[in-house]
């Protein structure tokens, strides 16, 4: 609705902006461009802004207004609003919420059992699912309302941590909460009180942290703000080694947060290499929860990488850049870019022959030579260096 309303508040300043067309006829004219001031499309954004604000804060109050009814008992109130009925089916919104009234007994009878059935229909239909996999694991270490098995806990606990999202590492205050819910806890300074809180008070109420779960926590934090062991966890998924299971697609969350998140430079090209493996986006596509939306996209960010790695000196991304560009479409921009690759190259330590130099400097104007081969010299810092490439690069697949 608010993007709605926004669409049609713009579509209606261009109707106000725009002449009539000549089927209008003759009593109807053009309305004037300076029938409406930049001060009167001000005051009709800024209208649809307070309109998408006051929607906004309205939602919260609702969601507010419902955890209060959930907290005093006023259970139809709140169960309307979540969406949770009084039977056996089972939605995927507020699932964590419903498994928590079930182990706890809110506005439910008490019912273990029912609990690890909703848990488990959550984690069947997002296998990636990382708290209702810590919740069920902390039900089977304990045998409460299944039969106790703390080495498929452990199992669950560790899974847990694996599917958390590795980008939390990135940041010392985690991202930003989400108001009012009461199923999960996405704020984390990562700091071991609020990690236990996190799987604790925020999702299932208090009680004691069972110890291999505590060992998970404290293994992810160790990681927070460490790019090489970040990447370090991203290669044994890829490959299953070091006693973590092989899960590709996993593997690729976790160099992207290395990459992407932590700005790990030796992440980078890996990074790039891992946007372009045809069989890797397979993967990805196969996978529901971490589907990529377009494969250009993935192309477009496998080159950024690779000339994020080359601001970095990585000769490896300055060879892959140099092979994408003679395969790329041929336009004088192109011969440019490879004669200054091979230049740079060059002057890095690569064995480039003199003759294949000479070569891809014929193909170029000698009034255009002098830029290109002092451009390096004349913008000192690499991210302006490399700035008339991206255009080269972007439209290699």
């Amino acid at each position: 609705m608010i993007a709605l309303r926004f669409c049609l508040v713009f579509l209606s300043t261009l109707a106000l902006a725009a002449p009539a067309s000549a089927g209008d006829g003759a009593q109807r004219r053009s309305l004037p461009m300076q029938a409406i001031t930049v001060r009167q499309i001000m005051e009709i954004v800024q209208a649809a802004t307070r309109a998408m604000e006051q929607d906004i804060d309205t939602a919260r109050q609702k969601r507010f207004a419902a955890i209060t009814a959930l907290h005093d008992g006023r259970c139809k109130e709140a169960l309307d609003y979540f969406g949770i009925d009084d039977g056996k089916a089972i939605s995927t919104r507020w699932i964590l919420l419903r498994a928590h009234m079930h182990w706890r007994g809110l506005c439910f009878e008490q019912d273990s059992a029912e609990a690890a059935r909703v848990l488990r229909y959550a984690i069947n239909d997002n296998p990636r699912f990382a708290d209702a996999m810590a919740l069920l694991g902390a039900l089977y270490w304990r045998g409460d309302g299944v039969p106790m098995d703390q080495s498929k806990a452990r199992a669950l606990f560790r899974s847990a941590m694996l599917n958390k999202e590795p980008s939390l590492l990135a940041n010392e205050s985690g991202p930003s909460t989400s108001y009012g819910e009461p199923a999960e806890v996405r704020y984390w300074n990562l700091s071991e009180n609020d990690l236990e809180r996190a799987f604790t008070e925020g999702v299932v109420g208090p009680w004691e942290l069972p110890p291999p779960m505590r060992r998970e926590l404290a293994w992810f934090d160790s990681l927070k703000s460490d790019g090489a062991k970040v990447m370090a966890v991203a290669f044994a998924l890829r490959g299953g080694s070091d006693g973590y299971p092989k899960d590709p697609v996993l593997a690729f969350k976790w160099l992207r947060a290395a990459s992407i998140y932590m700005k790990y430079p030796p992440a980078y090209f890996p990074y790039a290499q891992w946007l372009r493996d045809e069989a890797l986006f397979a993967l990805r596509v196969a996978d529901e929860q971490t589907r990529p939306e377009y494969r250009n996209s993935d192309y477009m960010d496998a080159n950024t990488a690779l000339l994020d790695a080359a601001k970095t000196g990585d000769i490896r991304a300055e060879r892959e850049i140099l092979r994408l560009l003679r395969a790329g479409p041929d336009y004088e921009q192109r011969h440019w870019a490879i004669y200054y690759w091979l230049l740079r190259l060059k002057s890095h330590g690569d064995d480039i022959p003199r003759a294949e130099i000479a070569a891809a400097k014929a193909n170029i104007e000698p009034e255009n030579l002098w830029w290109i081969e002092e451009w390096d010299e004349r913008h000192a810092q690499e991210g302006e260096a490399l700035t008339p490439l991206f255009t080269s690069l972007s439209y290699i697949p």
